[in-house]
């Protein structure tokens, strides 16, 4: 009992659940009432859960009813007689990106990492949950199942260490320059036998994702090894690795089994990035960025990626793209999501029509390797992976005419236009080209029998500032998604947001087909404004005024300050007499009628 009650007591100060308070669909909330009743009177733990069942990882992520499962889950644990009580918690978020690119099946597993290293599974509710900052700092709180898992009870605090730059409308992150250290460990394991692929096959896969990589960053990092720094990895392998079911076995046993495996070979402490090779009935994954491990040759921190591959006789298209993605993962970047309503009648945080009731649909990006395909990166995550230059963007704030140079150039020139929408959310313009990995064709896309068809639209947005803010592409004709997407605002085509105002035209397309990387994209940026001239959206100066569709309209939630004596009531908009006027009609501030 007391070593369990010392792994227990070690174990809560460092389990968290995560959760937003907008947007919630209707089975969130039912599964935060139905968890707020189960732990109504609950005391804090004090002492560990009794007869408790181990929690199955594999049966969460088959879920198709994720809340239901859940709650299943503590009804199985209430008839064993297990004693479920309240946690608290602070430590980093770990976030581990799963899925099989063949069947579109795909979730994330949590855990949180203390100071120590030591580690707690975290599940959440549902999926509004689930864009947590990977690799910040949470306090929070939940309900502790086991001495291992905590289920999603409430919010038990705010983040404690994320930065947010506001210029990229994301929680700041450490440029992804320079040489990443890359290893490569070719896996098996006891029910799992060797691929019948050639080690040659698997190096000019791992060869097109270096290039790729250095073509998408403009050469601003690379993969190299350490035992051969002149070539992309340092390949070990096939090593059979102590593991069995791999396609159900946690991460954490896998990565593990494979450092065992390998660990007279390879000095884990030397690298950023580590590949684990294995066999394709295994899963594809990876954690999303670095964090620290514990490896038989120390403290390391880096970030840890599977692939399933294939016999040397099977396409390797998917894994070729599964490994630029799982690595896109590693870099911090989780997927390129499609907007899945009609943008010009449906606000964003009113839409859910899309993946688990999200506005948007999960990989359907199809202009992005984070997406179905491979394409270069979408300008936001470039952007914040540290890979564009200040003159490559403009955050464009009043009226002009821009010409955009093919984001696939690694030339100096304008590329990429962010234009301040409302709130979190920015509206991003880029131009794709017929130019190196770009040239691989999508369904429908901004090259059609190579004809480039105009500007690139991109929504971002956060449901707060403590969340990974999203990425969607989107139709700004109408309402079409998945193959049928057609995101381009083509020559003379007008795009006119719904929420801000601004008017984005495709004033011209000119492209040099001998060299498209000449080719050039320009477009005009038109604010619409009240009568004063204050912008859509904005303020009027520091006074309560607001530019509500082109009507002035005071609204102190929104502008401004009170005056002395009145308080805003968030929601009219109105500045109300601080005191009760039927009370303290004598006050100074009673004789204005309008706040009796």
């Amino acid at each position: 009992m007391a070593t369990q009650q010392s792994v227990l007591s070690k174990a809560t100060k460092q389990i968290t659940v995560i959760g937003l308070t907008i947007g919630m669909t209707a089975s969130f909330a039912l599964g935060v009432a139905f968890l707020g009743l189960l732990s109504k009177g609950l005391g804090d733990v004090t002492l560990p859960p009794i007869n408790c069942p181990e929690l199955s990882m594999g049966r969460i992520a088959a879920a198709t009813d994720y809340v239901g499962e859940l709650h299943q889950m503590i009804l199985d644990a209430q008839a064993t007689g297990c004693i479920v009580r309240k946690a608290t918690s602070q430590g980093v978020m770990n976030i581990v990106q799963t899925e099989d690119f063949k069947t579109g099946v795909q979730y994330q597993t949590f855990t949180q990492q203390s100071d120590t290293g030591s580690q707690i599974h975290v599940h959440l509710a549902h999926q509004d949950f689930f864009d947590v900052v990977p690799g910040a700092s949470y306090n929070l709180s939940g309900i502790a199942l086991d001495a291992n898992n905590i289920l999603v009870d409430s919010f038990g605090g705010a983040q404690t260490s994320i930065a947010l730059d506001e210029t990229k409308n994301v929680p700041y992150k450490e440029p992804v320059i320079g040489d990443q250290k890359f290893a490569v460990l070719l896996t098996y394991y006891n029910d799992a036998p060797q691929p019948d692929i050639s080690t040659s096959t698997i190096e000019s896969l791992l060869d097109d994702t270096n290039n790729f990589y250095q073509e998408n960053s403009y050469a601003k990092m690379r993969f190299v090894g350490v035992e051969h720094p002149d070539q992309p990895y340092d390949m070990f392998g096939w090593a059979q690795a102590n593991a069995t079911n791999c396609g159900t076995t946690s991460h954490v046993t896998l990565l593990n089994a494979a450092m065992a495996a390998f660990d007279l070979q390879v000095d884990f402490t030397q690298y950023d990035r580590i590949l684990i090779v294995h066999p394709h009935t295994c899963r594809s994954e990876s954690e999303v960025g670095k964090r620290l491990h514990e490896t038989p040759d120390g403290d390391a921190t880096f970030s840890a990626s599977w692939i399933g591959v294939y016999s040397d006789w099977v396409d390797q298209g998917y894994t070729r793209f599964g490994i630029m993605h799982e690595l896109g993962h590693a870099l911090g970047l989780k997927h390129a999501h499609a907007y899945a309503c009609n943008i010009n009648t449906v606000p964003i945080l009113e839409c859910t029509q899309g993946f688990n009731g999200q506005p948007y649909n999960e990989y359907e990006d199809y202009y992005d390797t984070m997406g179905y395909y491979i394409s270069y990166n979408n300008a936001k995550y470039k952007d914040w992976l540290g890979w564009l230059d200040s003159s490559n963007v403009q955050t464009v704030t009043e009226n002009g005419t821009f010409v955009l140079e093919p984001i696939e150039t690694a030339a100096s020139g304008l590329k990429v236009l962010i234009i301040p929408r409302t709130g979190n959310q920015r509206l991003y313009v880029e131009y794709r080209e017929d130019i190196g990995w770009d040239q691989n064709g999508v369904p429908h896309g901004f090259v059609t029998g190579n004809t480039p068809m105009g500007a690139l639209l991109h929504v971002d947005f956060t449901w707060n500032v403590i969340e990974f803010s999203k990425s969607m592409i989107f139709d700004p004709g109408g309402s079409a998604t998945g193959y049928e997407l057609h995101p381009a605002l083509e020559k003379d085509e007008v795009f006119i947001d719904p929420v801000s105002g601004t008017k984005i035209t495709t004033l011209d397309v000119v492209r040099d087909e001998e060299n498209p990387a000449n080719s050039r994209l320009t477009v005009q940026v038109e604010f619409q404004s009240c009568s004063d001239g204050t912008l859509y959206g904005q303020c009027q100066g520091t006074s309560l005024y607001y530019c509500d569709e082109g009507a002035l309209v005071k609204d102190c939630s929104k502008c401004g300050s009170c005056p002395s004596g009145r308080v805003c009531d968030s929601s009219t908009g109105q500045c109300l007499c601080a005191v009760n006027c039927y009370a303290h009609p004598d006050d100074p501030c009673c004789p204005d009628v309008e706040d009796r």
